[in-house]
């Protein structure tokens, strides 16, 4: 376990997880805002490196467990920025989620991302962090929001693996 919320486990990855965790980032209503679907090797290679990363640095993505049943909800996390992407160097981490749809709408991605920020691996400073997602992802916004992030408009970057002209090229940039 990495720690818990009120609500939730957030805990390292299991061997068991990886096909949970693929069925769930397979889904339509999960792919809405990314222009494809990963394979289980893409999956796999995902949980491996969040697991390298927790492992070395104490933060990554990691699994969203409900406390209540024990349920794999999807997973959440602040990770390095890897330079991937074209954001400014200063910028340190970037915080996400993915959750099954039948658990959007809940409070699960803010409460999980509230516990990331406040998680003691390391407190980031002002500035650090960002999330960045298709313009049209209006849900990941308010979570963005309620998390206490701002848009940071000058930011904003059309993603490069992201055909011109595609709907979701556009990409908006919150930071904390």
């Amino acid at each position: 376990m990495i720690f818990t919320t009120t609500r939730l486990i957030i805990r390292n990855y299991r061997h068991g997880d990886r096909d949970i965790l693929f069925a769930i980032s397979a889904m339509p209503e999960t792919r809405t805002y990314h222009t494809r679907v990963p394979d289980q090797a893409d999956n796999d290679a995902f949980i491996d490196a969040q697991i390298a990363t927790l492992k070395s640095i104490g933060c990554g993505y990691a699994v969203v467990e409900r406390k209540a049943d024990g349920v794999i909800l999807g997973d959440v996390g602040m990770r390095p920025m890897t330079g991937d992407m074209p954001i400014p160097p200063d910028v340190r981490y970037d915080i996400g989620w993915m959750l099954g749809p039948q658990y959007f709408g809940q409070g699960y991605a803010t409460e999980a991302a509230l516990g990331w920020l406040g998680h003691d691996f390391r407190k980031p400073q002002p500035g650090e962090v960002v999330s960045y997602t298709a313009a049209a992802n209006l849900a990941s916004i308010k979570v963005m929001e309620r998390i206490g992030m701002r848009r940071s408009a000058a930011l904003d970057f059309d993603h490069p693996e992201v055909a011109e002209g595609h709907p979701l090229r556009r990409q908006v940039v919150y930071s904390l």
